[in-house]
């Protein structure tokens, strides 16, 4: 998978992640915590339920705050969740704004994703890519990751996530 070991690259870049987070409008579950935490990780691949433990502690000593954003409605209540990581299903109907800009039929659309090491040094994705087989490996799909160079960048990324955050049920 193309994306995973650019990924994979990147993070390389970045030891001690301390955050990592991640909007899609579609999710597979199974395709973020098999492919995607490991390698945020630094682990292998899991194969067995202790393997995933092993992931979910680590996240927990480490305090790593990983967390995924994802449209409400692309949610499949079938797919099995092996770790504790946060999925926030949003609307964008549910935004506060000034102004009315997304009715019931908007859709959360975004792939983001923002890694950060302990030292404060940030990385920044973007692309056409949802977090799913397909997205990260069979689908023709643009997707670039950046640096987060300068304060006023750090500022952007957080006010967009922080938007997202405020439209989280239970957390307004």
């Amino acid at each position: 998978m193309k994306l995973l070991k650019e990924l994979e690259q990147q993070v390389q870049g970045l030891p001690n992640i301390r955050r990592a987070w991640f909007t899609t409008f579609t999710l597979d579950v199974g395709f973020f915590e098999k492919h995607v935490l490991p390698v945020l990780l630094g682990m292998d691949a899991p194969t067995r339920r202790s393997d995933y433990e092993r992931m979910q502690q680590r996240i927990s000593e480490d305090e790593i705050d990983v967390r995924i954003f994802c449209d409400e409605r692309m949610l499949d209540a079938r797919q099995v969740k092996q770790t504790a990581i946060p999925i926030h299903g949003l609307l964008p109907s549910r935004t506060k704004s000034q102004r009315k800009v997304f009715d019931d039929e908007s859709l959360f659309h975004p792939k983001v994703v923002f890694i950060q090491d302990e030292k404060g040094r940030s990385l920044l994705g973007a692309g056409s890519a949802n977090l799913t087989v397909s997205g990260w490996g069979r689908n023709q799909e643009c997707f670039a990751f950046r640096e987060v160079s300068s304060r006023r960048q750090y500022r952007q990324v957080h006010d967009f996530f922080d938007a997202i955050q405020a439209t989280v049920p239970g957390d307004r």
